[in-house]
């Protein structure tokens, strides 16, 4: 299992098989899985950032716009989860 995803999955609270198997056996599954599925979108505006960081001053806008559009998509209007995510 990729690095990234186990700690994802553990920061989720999931537990950790030894052979890198997550343990899907938990009550609260639906609130792990989109903890685990926000904490994913955020390493995706995390490296979005990161990009934007790197772009040259003309290009910044496209960055933006993205950020703005992985927002809305997984977020829409809800106001609290966007308030409460990252920014660039």
């Amino acid at each position: 299992m990729n690095n990234l995803v186990k700690k994802l999955a553990e920061q989720a609270g999931f537990e950790i098989e030894d052979g890198g198997h997550i343990m899907l056996h938990h009550i609260y599954l639906t609130v792990r899985m989109e903890k685990f599925a926000k904490l994913i979108v955020e390493e995706c505006r995390y490296i979005t950032n990161e990009v934007y960081k790197e772009v040259p001053l003309e290009s910044c806008g496209y960055f933006l716009h993205l950020d703005e559009k992985i927002l809305e998509h997984f977020y829409g209007d809800d106001e609290h989860e966007r308030t409460n995510s990252k920014t660039c």
